[in-house]
């Protein structure tokens, strides 16, 4: 039962990760030994957007890491709560992806908004 003090944990969770498969035994000494899930799996750059610059026209343009050969969703927001699918086929141009997002979308107008929220998923 976990009311019981004997199955209480004290101390504080330190870097979370997911895998999709049993880890090999290797991999999981090296990160016991203080490795990053980063240097494990062969490195690379860490997925995320990198850039959000606005255009004279009002055009949004965004960049990301991106891996070759991946299709990527755009999704945008106006409070962090509601996401509304922009495109659901965004193709990787390479180690960087950039997207053009053009003013005068309905709901999403970058003319009109103060400020649109933007994510990617993969």
């Amino acid at each position: 039962m976990r009311a019981n003090p004997s199955h209480w944990a004290q101390g504080l969770v330190d870097e979370v990760s997911l895998w999709s498969s049993v880890l090999p035994a290797t991999t999981i000494a090296e990160l016991a030994s203080g490795a990053t899930p980063i240097e494990v799996t062969g490195g690379g750059t860490i997925f995320g957007i990198t850039s959000v610059d606005r255009q004279e026209n009002s055009n949004v343009s965004l960049t990301w890491n991106s891996r070759p050969n991946t299709a990527y969703i755009l999704e945008a927001s106006l409070d962090l709560a509601t996401w509304v699918e922009i495109d659901d086929g965004v193709q990787s141009q390479g180690e960087k992806t950039i997207y053009i997002f053009p003013s005068g979308v309905p709901g999403l107008d970058t003319d009109i908004e103060p400020r649109i929220f933007f994510r990617i998923r993969k």
